[in-house]
């Protein structure tokens, strides 16, 4: 599936700052985008391969409080490599080249019944 545009505003995003790891809470900050933009962009990019993420834990603020865990993420040579454009374009040639093949196989059938009906 291609990359919706927001989607492609996170990604480019990281490509732009290679060397850098960004929180989803700092990407929602300077891109003005909403944090379930940056959840999803992000997930997909990890499921993807394209990127990495780091998890870092605190201890508790409070006694009885559960430990706090920052998760940075960043993309990985994959991710950078990567060209959202060029996975359009090749997504587009795949359906052009299944719609002909669908076409040629009904053209196919229909001069297969033809052919039958002509000897009959």
């Amino acid at each position: 599936m291609a990359m919706k545009e927001n989607s492609k505003k996170v990604f480019n995003f990281l490509k732009s700052h290679p060397n850098k790891e960004y929180t989803k809470h700092e990407i929602v900050e300077e891109l003005d985008v909403t944090m379930a933009v940056v959840s999803g962009s992000v997930n997909g990019l990890l499921k993807k391969g394209l990127a990495d993420e780091r998890i870092e834990e605190f201890p508790p603020l409070y006694k009885g409080g559960k430990p706090t865990e920052l998760r940075w993420v960043k993309l990985n040579q994959a991710g950078l490599k990567y060209d959202p454009d060029e996975e359009e374009r090749k997504l587009a040639r795949e359906r052009a080249e299944a719609t002909a093949l669908r076409k040629q196989a009904r053209a196919l059938a229909k001069a297969e019944r033809a052919q039958r009906n002509a000897v009959l």
